[in-house]
This record gives structure tokens, C-alpha cells and sequence, in this order.
């Protein structure tokens, strides 16, 4: 923490300190049409710019599609490693799979070599599965440097699991899956979202993991990031040297058998058990609330979701869609004034992020009404759009120091650096999106807003979902 307090201090004193997310300033080459980058005559793209990438970052595409890119953070003797992966097609229960043969302890098909070496380092990993992407990360000395990414880089070498180890993986993704929607907020947003569980039968057992790998793990798909103590041209090149030799896995034959899907096609039952989730609830203006009964709730929640099916936002509407999100339910935010302030109607609220769409989600006291609180919601929603609220600009403000504290707060160790440019470059964008999406904040106004509420939260947008007690349980106070 203490590594970021000049930025942190800068940031939230103004959002236009000088030089702050501002335009980069080139070392040396041509610069690139895509800002805040340098073309060198390696090829590679080098920068310095002013911002959180004030300590210079450098990226290199190679010829087989992998992205690669290195950026100095603030965290002294330390640096993360971390691999990126974008399956075709959103991650599928395979990905799932594969993901935890490659990147857990318990999976192992990278072999016990791989497993000493790590153990030697002292590095420590992590494994991060997302609906559209597969982060494997590993963190360490900077003295390392050089092992961490070969590291990393040998982790797709040579992937054929045996049939024991897809029943392995099988068995334990589908384990984690069932303790994911034993919580009922996960199960809630699941719900709001639109996404299923997997199926739980002995059939998961023999799906063609090879298959997956080599028509989704391909190199288009996969980027890695080394971020920490480091110079970032000395990085590349290690990068480079342990990736440029890396094969494409060859594309299997197509499998005579239709795939099976990975969501299940299902009614809204009356009771919800734990791994059956509904997948295709319609859209309708005005909503209908869809309610539910489901096992291991004991409060009532309550979920809005606006259709994440939206156009691409650019930088600027991204950071006003942020706002939104805050404006809706962040600390003196209108929702969270009406129902927990003035009303005293819920015990939490929340808005989990996601890059497409906006979902609000709240649990109720005891004697709160469900209806009630999605009237409050709405008439939040309808206030945004209108924009005629005359303490808005002030409100926004509020809301956009707020956020610039949490983005700096989250950036404290080198994982951390490496997640958030890995997160920026799953949109398409390039690491110099990191300071764009900040400057993008300093400039949204009560108009952007506005803007965007009316795209993002219009009524023929929206979901509204009340999930209850199952008949045998009862509310505890």
C-alpha cells in the first residue's frame, strides 16, 4: 500500500492533477496510431507514459497471435506472472476442466518437475475462472524473473490428458460448482444473468478435453502479462525468448457426435435445487418479477438486470456505466438512500460488476415487502435518466473520487498490476487502456450520464427477480 500513496494522494485530491491518465510521452520510435505506444524497429511497442503506467510497459504480439506485455508497477522485489486465456465461444465446462488440470495443485498434468521448481522459488499461484476468461497466474522474487515466465510459458506444453484426469477434473469442477450456488447471491445472479449450471451426471466424465484445447487454447486466444519490479524491455525479451517456440496445439479431427451443451435448457421450477438453474427467461416491458422458492435461502433477495446484450460502450460511456453502478447503489447512492437510510427496508445491497451490463441486487429484512424495494430501484433508475436531479453533479463527483480510490487501493502487489492490464486487454483494448479509462472518468458529466442510463437501464431492458425461502425454511430475524 504504501508503494502507491503518491498516486493515491494525487488521484484523490483531483482527478485532474496534472498529468494524470494524460497522453504518453515516447521514448523513442514512431508513435502508434493506437496512442500511448511506440513502434520500435524490433517490432515490440514501448512506452513511459504519465499515470499508472508511469513506470514504462512494453508489449509484443508474435506470429502465432499471443499477446504479450510487460509493465513496471511499484512493488519492490516482486513481480507476477500471469496467463490469459479467452476460449472460443465463452469458457465451457471443458474450459473449466482444462483449467484445473493446467493451474490447481490438485489438478498436476503439468508434472511434479514443474511443481518442484515453483516450490524451489518460493512463488505462489493462483487460478481464476471467469465467464470469458482463464487467468493462471504465478508471483515471485524479481531475481526470478526469468523462471517464472519460463515457468508459465511450459504450462501449455504438451497437454494430453489420460482419461483418469478428465474423470479427476470432472468431478472436482463439478464440486466446486455446487459450492458456488450453495451461496444464494451467486445463485441470485446466476438467475439475473441468464447462466445455468453445469450438468451433474457421469456423463461429464468422458468429454474430449484434447478436443477443447486445441480448437479454443489457441494462440489468438492467450495473452500474458508481467507486471512488478522490472524493466519492461528486459522482460519482453524474456517473454518473447520463452513463448516464441510455442506451438499451436494441432487441431483435432471434428468429433462424429454432436457436442453436448454445457447449460441446461429448463422451466422455472417452483423449488430451485442447488445445480439447476434457469437459462432462457424472456425480456419483457414492463417486467414481470419472476419469482422463486430456493433451497439454503433464508432472506429474501431481490435482483434488477438490464439485458446485457448491449452495444460495445467506449472508454468514456464504460466509466460513466461505473458511475451508474455507483450512483445506483454505492454509499449516499440513490438506491442505497431510499432503501437502507431512509426506508431501512434491506440489510445489504450490492451490484456485482460486469463489463456488459448492470444488475442490482439487495437482501431484505424480514418484514421488508419484495415489491417495495423494486419500486424504489426503478424510481432510482427513472431519476438517473431524467437527470433533473439538481444535487447530481455533486453526487457524481462524490462518486468518481470514490471509485479512483478503489481503483488505486486495488493495485498493491504485483498480481494485482498484471490482473488489471490482463482485464483491460479481454476487451480487445492494449495496456495504455489502464490510464484512458481513468482520464475517461475525470471527463464523464451529468450529460454522459444521463446518456448512458437511458441506454443501459431503459425498461424494456430490465429483469426483475424476487428469490424466496423454500416452503420448509423459515426467515430468521
Amino acid at each position: 500500500m504504501r508503494s502507491n500513496l503518491p498516486l493515491l494522494v494525487c488521484l484523490v485530491l483531483s482527478l485532474a492533477c496534472a498529468g494524470l491518465a494524460g497522453p504518453a510521452v515516447a521514448r523513442a520510435g514512431t508513435q502508434d496510431a493506437g496512442g500511448g505506444c511506440v513502434a520500435l524497429p524490433s517490432g515490440d511497442c514501448q512506452s513511459s507514459p504519465v499515470g499508472l503506467l508511469a513506470g514504462g510497459f512494453a508489449q509484443r504480439q508474435l506470429a502465432s497471435g499471443v499477446r504479450l506485455v510487460a509493465v513496471r508497477a511499484p512493488t519492490a522485489g516482486r513481480v507476477a506472472v500471469e496467463l490469459q486465456v479467452l476460449p472460443a465461444g465463452g469458457v465451457l465446462l471443458e474450459d473449466r476442466m482444462i483449467a484445473w488440470l493446467l493451474g490447481s495443485e490438485e489438478g498436476g498434468v503439468a508434472g511434479a518437475g514443474r511443481r518442484q521448481r515453483r516450490q524451489l522459488l518460493g512463488a505462489a499461484e493462483a487460478l481464476q475462472v471467469q465467464d470469458r476468461a482463464i487467468r493462471i497466474l504465478v508471483e515471485g522474487a524479481s531475481t526470478d524473473l526469468a523462471e517464472l515466465v519460463s515457468l508459465e510459458a511450459g504450462r501449455l506444453s504438451d497437454f494430453a490428458p489420460m482419461k483418469a484426469d478428465v474423470q479427476r477434473a470432472a468431478g472436482a469442477v463439478l464440486a466446486l460448482r455446487r459450492l458456488e450456488l450453495a451461496d444464494p447471491d451467486r445463485m441470485l445472479a446466476e438467475l439475473a444473468w441468464g447462466r445455468a449450471a453445469p450438468v451433474d451426471s457421469d456423463a461429464d466424465q468422458d468429454r474430449d478435453l484434447a478436443g477443447r484445447f486445441a480448437t479454443a487454447w489457441r494462440g489468438g486466444a492467450i495473452s500474458v502479462v508481467v507486471a512488478g519490479d522490472l524493466d519492461p524491455a528486459v522482460a519482453l525479451d524474456e517473454l518473447v525468448n520463452a513463448w516464441r517456440s510455442w506451438a499451436q496445439p494441432a487441431e483435432l479431427p471434428a468429433q462424429s457426435a454432436a457436442p453436448r451443451p454445457t447449460v441446461i435448457p429448463a422451466v422455472v421450477p417452483a423449488v430451485i435445487p442447488a445445480v439447476a438453474l434457469p437459462h432462457d427467461i424472456s425480456v419483457v416491458d414492463p417486467p414481470v418479477v419472476q419469482t422463486l422458492r430456493a433451497e439454503g435461502v433464508r432472506r429474501a433477495r431481490v435482483a434488477v438486470a438490464w439485458d446485457p446484450h448491449t452495444p460495445r460502450l467506449d472508454a468514456k460511456d464504460e466509466a460513466a456505466q461505473a458511475l451508474l453502478r455507483e450512483l445506483l447503489v454505492g454509499p449516499g447512492g440513490l438506491v442505497w438512500t431510499r432503501l437502507v437510510q431512509q426506508q431501512g427496508l434491506v440489510t445489504r445491497l450490492w451490484s456485482p460488476a460486469d463489463a456488459q451490463g448492470l444488475l442490482v441486487m439487495a437482501e431484505l429484512r424480514c418484514d421488508a415487502h419484495p415489491g417495495a424495494v423494486l419500486a424504489a430501484i426503478e424510481t432510482a433508475t427513472a431519476a438517473l435518466i431524467a437527470a433533473d436531479d439538481p444535487d447530481l453533479a455533486d453526487q457524481i463527483e462524490r462518486a468518481r473520487l470514490h471509485l479512483a480510490r478503489a481503483a488505486l487501493l486495488a493495485l498493491d502487489e504485483p498480481a494485482d498490476w498484471a490482473s488489471a492490464v490482463a482485464s483491460i486487454m479481454a476487451t480487445g483494448a492494449g495496456p495504455q487502456a489502464v490510464d484512458a479509462r481513468l482520464d475517461a472518468l475525470r471527463n464523464v458529466d451529468v450529460a454522459d450520464l444521463s446518456r448512458v442510463a437511458a441506454v443501459l437501464l431503459a425498461p424494456g431492458q430490465r429483469r426483475e427477480f424476487e428469490i424466496l425461502p423454500a416452503p420448509t425454511q423459515f426467515s430468521q430475524p
